[in-house]
């Protein structure tokens, strides 16, 4: 679960809850009932260390009941607000929903229900388009490209490095600012801008 940012991290994916938090390291993880009494308590501790830890497992139980609340509330809007024939794959034998997490519904409304054509997917890829701006800096530039390529990517919109640089060429030269000659270097017919490697 998201700590910066309560549970928005149970309700988005992984890839857009990094960028929220700007780590790239950071995975989801569902948390667990960590039980009626911590079980790393032996008996051996000092008074002031049990305490510690006692209060220390309190909280895990309250974060566990708050997290498990969100999943609750999304399983029961889920089900009440959307044709059953959409989910019922999800369905198990015997408990029914009572495990399926949100973003496992998620996963599978995009995978499944809302999965996008080629016509829709071609369309969404103009939303790295961005207006070149002459006073941001290129590696600004470049970044808001990145944040809004992990966004298409959940849906399944691929956009490559080279879909990225192309796109920041165009931009600038239709600012008016550059010419497409000023990507050119040493009569290379390959524009400069390929040069800046992945992004």
């Amino acid at each position: 679960m998201g700590k910066q940012l309560g549970h928005l991290a149970d309700v988005i994916s992984e890839e857009e809850y990094r960028l929220e938090i700007e780590d790239d390291d950071w995975t989801y993880e569902l948390q667990e009932e960590p039980g009626a009494y911590n079980p790393n308590i032996t008996g051996d501790e000092e008074e002031w260390e049990i305490k510690r830890m006692e209060a220390e497992h309190k909280e895990a139980q309250i974060n566990f009941m708050k997290s498990d609340g969100v999943q609750e509330h999304f399983r029961r809007e889920f089900q009440e607000c959307m044709d059953s024939t959409w989910i019922v794959p999800l369905r198990k034998p015997r408990g029914g929903y009572a495990n399926i997490t949100i973003h496992q519904f998620l996963k599978h409304l995009r995978d499944n229900v809302a999965k996008l054509t080629t016509k829709e997917k071609k369309e969404m890829r103009s939303r790295i388009e961005f207006e070149w701006d002459q006073n941001k800096d290129i590696m600004e530039y470049f970044q808001q490209m990145s944040e809004q390529r992990t966004k298409l990517e959940s849906w399944g919109v691929a956009i490559t490095d080279e879909d990225m640089v192309n796109q920041a060429v165009a931009q600038m030269q239709d600012s008016g600012v550059y010419s497409i000659a000023s990507f050119y270097a040493n009569g290379s017919k390959k524009p400069m801008a390929r040069k800046l490697g992945r992004i």
